[in-house]
């Protein structure tokens, strides 16, 4: 699907890589226009970064996610490019080496 048009005529654009959607343009052409961009890694099927965009082009916000070895998300950090807040959150797994070392599960 390259664009569909919502029933108040809003039109939404769609744009591909080879493999995947790579962009969203929202209200496309009106001066609430907001622009989402993902790259991916395509091998392992993964998102790799999501970004926002406003109106008039300039980032907002971006998400950038880091994977281990096995492809687990073990960290998502989010930048607000207007205020430079930046928030990360990162993911453990538990190893089955550790447990069958007798490591506890913590929650937290």
């Amino acid at each position: 699907m390259q664009s569909k048009t919502d029933r108040a005529g809003t039109v939404t654009k769609y744009e591909y890589q080879p493999t995947y959607l790579s962009a969203i343009v929202k209200a496309a052409g009106t001066a609430q226009q907001q622009r989402e961009e993902f790259v991916r890694d395509v091998a392992k099927n993964a998102l790799l970064e999501h970004r926002i965009y406003d109106p008039k082009g300039k980032l907002r916000q971006s998400t950038v996610l880091t994977y281990n070895g096995r492809g687990q998300q073990i960290a998502r950090t989010q930048t607000d490019a207007v205020t430079g807040v930046v928030r990360t959150l990162r993911n453990e797994y538990c190893e089955q080496a550790a447990l069958d070392a007798g490591a506890a599960l913590s929650w937290g």
